[in-house]
């Protein structure tokens, strides 16, 4: 069995020496399960949008040959960059309108390989301005709106929403952020924990 796992920077395991929350789970799942079930971790280290994912996740799953059969589950976690705001314009990465349809067609090529759809929650994140990037900011009051839109459209879509952001806000998630936005290994921990008893939970692994 295989799973899939989209999305950003974070998903990629950017600032952690253990390689991320998707790393854990694969290692996790792959203890568990000897030889049975693989993870591919197809995060995108540099600002990707839903935008982005439309383009990536068809031929990254088509490439590897996937019986839908044998995919386990497909796991996204993506929206934070889509919610950066402009400092100039006030205008943000991604619309709401947009953002929503996005996410309605990412859903559905997702659905053409596995009937188990994972979508994660956003992380309350704010870094206003962005250091690297000053013309830019995430705002949490635009983390938190695309949040509820992910919980929107997986509603709808009738896929599993992961509800992470007050879990995340209720354990400090801000003092376990690297720089402002990327967790480091104690953050990443917690994100593996709340995704694997989810998935767990639901029979999934």
């Amino acid at each position: 069995m295989k799973f899939f796992v989209f999305g950003d920077s974070i998903a990629h395991g950017s600032w952690d020496e253990l390689g991320g929350w998707a790393e854990r789970l694969k290692q996790y799942i792959n203890k568990k399960y000897p030889q049975k079930h693989f993870v591919y971790n197809l995060g995108i280290v540099y600002g990707i949008t839903t935008k982005g994912l439309l383009k990536q996740i068809d031929p990254e799953i088509k490439t590897r040959n996937v019986d839908p059969d044998k995919v386990g589950a497909i796991i996204i976690e993506i929206g934070t960059n889509d919610s950066i705001i402009n400092n100039k314009t006030k205008k943000l990465w991604t619309s709401e309108k947009q953002f929503e349809k996005n996410l309605h067609k990412i859903v559905k090529i997702a659905k053409k390989y596995s009937k188990n759809i994972f979508l994660l929650g956003l992380f309350p994140i704010n870094l206003d301005p962005i250091p690297w990037d000053n013309e830019n900011s995430y705002k949490k009051e635009n983390t938190k709106k695309f949040d509820q839109l992910v919980k929107k459209v997986c509603e709808k879509d009738k896929v599993h929403f992961i509800d992470i952001y007050e879990k995340l806000e209720e354990k400090h998630f801000e003092n376990l952020l690297v720089d402002g936005c990327h967790p480091g290994s104690k953050g990443h921990e917690l994100i593996f924990q709340i995704v694997k008893d989810f998935l767990e939970k639901n029979r999934i692994i």
